[in-house]
């Protein structure tokens, strides 16, 4: 439960001008949102972002595996709540403005 309220946390700190998240509503099954993908067991393991941008509430998702942020409103450093993804392997970061500071440990292997 706690990866839904996280998702839908995410959602509510989001600016989503062309109702990209419309499909995150409450009562329906995170698995079935746009953007979202799920293993056998619910746990969100890949996140398409493109386009939106991101809120600390990510690193509730600890079963994601692939986070695309490609083409997102993010700027300066890589946001430290991707290091508290402990099982990402794959992380999407093209077309956005960051600095090359990358946090102690966000691309550090678990």
């Amino acid at each position: 439960m706690a990866t839904y309220r996280a998702l839908l946390s995410l959602k509510s700190s989001l600016d989503d001008p062309d109702s990209r998240l419309s499909s995150w509503t409450p009562n329906t099954s995170h698995c079935t949102w746009a953007g979202v993908m799920c293993d056998s067991h619910n746990h969100v393991t890949s996140l398409d972002h493109s386009g939106l941008n991101l809120s600390p509430e990510i690193a509730f998702l600890v079963y994601l595996s692939n986070l695309t942020l490609a083409e997102n409103n993010l700027s300066g450093p890589i946001p430290p709540e991707i290091s508290a993804l402990s099982a990402l392997g794959l992380l999407n970061l093209s077309n956005i403005l960051i600095q090359p500071h990358v946090p102690a440990g966000a691309l550090q292997p678990h």
